[in-house]
């Protein structure tokens, strides 16, 4: 028996036959996963990055034109996907300077590597609106705009709340000199 295309499994799952994208899942997994493996560098990552792009994929299928190549449309979807994981990690390793322990120097790939322990030590002793401008700026990855939008404020207000905050983290940690990590990190 012939396989049936990718085409007619999308039209069927659009067509609320969900269990068709099972098929459409094993075709794409593993060219997926590769591409995430690559761009990320980290088995792990990739295989989380990947249950997130085919989630996306099917929540959006409804967007997808049939005109177009399935698949340019999915590696789109991971290519976006695997960028934002990436900035997100860059805005991370720009604010660690920040939060380098006093006592021992550690690098900011030792202290990524921690993230979750460094992410919950940064949040201490903040107020909520500066725990919601950093969860926003740095680890939901949102512009300014977007920052204002979400909590009421204009983009300027929103960019100088962050600016405010960055200075704090660097006087609470004790840090004198501004370094080049954090004027990239500003402006970005």
């Amino acid at each position: 028996m012939e396989e049936e295309s990718v085409d007619g499994l999308l039209r069927r799952v659009q067509g609320g036959e969900t269990d068709a994208y099972a098929a459409v899942i094993r075709r794409y997994q593993q060219k997926i996963h590769a591409y995430c493996y690559w761009m990320l560098g980290d088995r792990f990552e990739a295989e989380d990055a990947l249950q997130e792009i085919l989630f996306k994929a099917y929540r959006n299928l409804h967007t997808y034109r049939h005109d177009h190549s399935f698949t340019a449309w999915l590696y789109a979807i991971a290519s976006n996907h695997c960028r934002s994981l990436l900035r997100r990690r860059q805005r991370w390793r720009l604010l660690m300077p920040l939060l380098g322990s006093r006592s021992e120097e550690k690098s900011a790939e030792a202290v990524y590597e921690s993230s979750e322990e460094s992410q919950l030590e940064l949040l201490q002793g903040l107020s909520a609106k500066e725990k919601e401008v950093l969860i926003l700026r740095v680890f939901e990855d949102r512009s300014f705009e977007e920052i204002g939008s979400i909590l009421g404020l204009r983009p300027a207000a929103a960019r100088k709340r962050f600016e405010r905050l960055r200075n704090k983290l660097k006087e609470q940690w004790g840090l004198k000199e501004e370094t080049v990590h954090e004027r990239r990190f500003e402006f970005q």
